[in-house]
């Protein structure tokens, strides 16, 4: 009986002391309106509708080096999230980024001036990013589509813009030589008018045109192809072309006009044999 006495005295003493162990009071009132904060040595108990910390917050890791750090380990890869606090001087930098064993894959931050949003590749390496309003992307573009089809930009619909530009300058070219021959090649081109069909975007609309496969047998340089084997054209530059087989045209209607010219005065001439006699 003694001995069993004693064993419920010491387990008394153990439960007694770990709870002194196990929670600690807090040192300081809680904030106005708050309630009950406690601690203990496997986490952290609050009670109260508002609660504020001044150091940063690390879930997953002992050593958070932003506001918050989220962080885990898969295969030996680490995956975090970090929204961090302005930096010092002028940039000021805040955000959320969430970084893998690549690098930080995503990212949106911002600061005085302007905000941006940077997603990268399994390499580190940005394939799409918003800076400011600008927008760049690695990749080709699809808009109204899922699929741009090897184009940089696919417009699946209506283009409107006020103005629009191709690179011309002289200092970017070589290889540069003079196109002949133009005349020949445009008379062998047949404009039409036609439907688009039903593998066609624009099934039902009527249209005008000239063959792709007409363009590439004369102006390859013209032609693109797609992934699946569809051609289109940059009629843009058929106006070159058409500057071309104009001059050539100028040239044969100068060259008639000169004939016709000789061939007025010869008649004159006779004329005025003619009336001598």
């Amino acid at each position: 009986m003694r001995k069993i006495l004693i064993g419920i005295l010491l387990g008394l003493s153990l439960g007694i002391s770990f709870s002194l162990f196990a929670w600690v009071n807090p040192s300081q009132n809680p904030p106005s309106g708050g309630g009950v904060l406690q601690t203990s040595n496997t986490g952290l108990t609050i009670n109260t509708s508002t609660y504020f910390i001044s150091g940063n917050v690390g879930i997953g890791t002992a050593a958070p080096d932003h506001k918050l750090t989220i962080s885990s380990s898969a295969s030996g890869a680490s995956v975090q999230a970090n929204i961090f606090n302005p930096t010092a001087g002028a940039g000021q930098v805040a955000g959320i980024r969430f970084h893998t064993a690549s690098g930080w894959n995503v990212m949106l931050r911002t600061n005085q001036n302007t905000a941006w949003l940077e997603l990268t590749d399994a390499n580190g390496n940005w394939v799409h990013r918003w800076n400011g309003g600008d927008y760049y992307a690695t990749g080709n573009v699809g808009i109204g589509t899922t699929n741009p089809g090897g184009y940089r930009l696919y417009v699946n619909g209506s283009l409107y813009a006020s103005s629009y530009y191709c690179a011309s300058d002289i200092r970017l070219k070589r290889d540069i030589q003079e196109i002949n021959g133009t005349l020949e090649k445009i008379m062998n081109l047949h404009p039409i008018s036609f439907v688009w069909n039903e593998k066609s975007e624009k099934a039902g609309k009527k249209d005008i045109g000239i063959s792709g496969q007409e363009i590439e047998k004369y102006f390859p340089e013209l032609v693109f192809k797609n992934d699946d084997g569809y051609i289109s054209v940059d009629y843009s530059k058929l106006s070159v072309v058409a500057i071309s087989a104009i001059k050539e045209q100028q040239k044969i209607i100068e060259e008639q006009a000169q004939k016709i010219k000789i061939l007025e005065e010869k008649i004159k001439e006779l004329e005025s044999k003619i009336e001598k006699r």
